[in-house]
């Protein structure tokens, strides 16, 4: 399988692989041979930054850290994005009619709709529960199917890293 036909692989940029090396300890500093700025870890591995934007960096990160290509991919570029999805997104996502997978602070995750003037109605078990956008502000979203499988975000969402 390749990198790029990972859902998680969508949407992500240099500038998240950046965040991830910098929170796993990596430290940037400028190569002695004055090729540009490299990535250090702990350990000594090393990656140029102008590598963390290519599918061989990637890779390269995937073989070192010892985990599976969709792993590492999802803790750099999380399928839940924090915060409410903007309107365009809520529109473009099957007309505005989408499904979404919710997930609280607490961790409990949720599936609803966002339905105008309404805020987010949730699929309770005795019926439909609606929440305002003040109440979901600090929840994660992602578009989801009918089923509560995710589908790809939309272009436009001013959430990604």
């Amino acid at each position: 399988m390749r990198i790029k036909d990972l859902h998680e692989f969508e949407g992500l940029t240099a500038d998240m692989v950046r965040a991830w090396l910098r929170a796993n300890g990596w430290m940037l500093t400028v190569d002695e041979y004055g090729t540009g700025p490299v990535w250090v870890s702990g350990n000594g591995k090393r990656i140029s930054d102008s590598r963390t934007q290519t599918e061989a960096g990637l890779e390269w990160l995937i073989l070192i850290s010892k985990v599976s290509m969709q792993s590492l991919l999802s803790e750099i570029n999380p399928r839940m994005r924090p915060g409410l999805p903007s309107s365009s997104e809520v529109r473009t996502h099957e007309n505005g009619e989408g499904w979404w997978c919710a997930r609280t602070p607490g961790g409990i995750l949720r599936m609803g709709k966002f339905t105008p003037m309404m805020g987010f109605t949730i699929e309770a078990l005795h019926g439909w529960q609606t929440a305002s956008a003040h109440e979901v502000a600090t929840w994660s979203f992602w578009p989801c199917d009918a089923h509560g499988n995710k589908v790809r975000l939309a272009a436009d969402d001013k959430r990604r890293g």
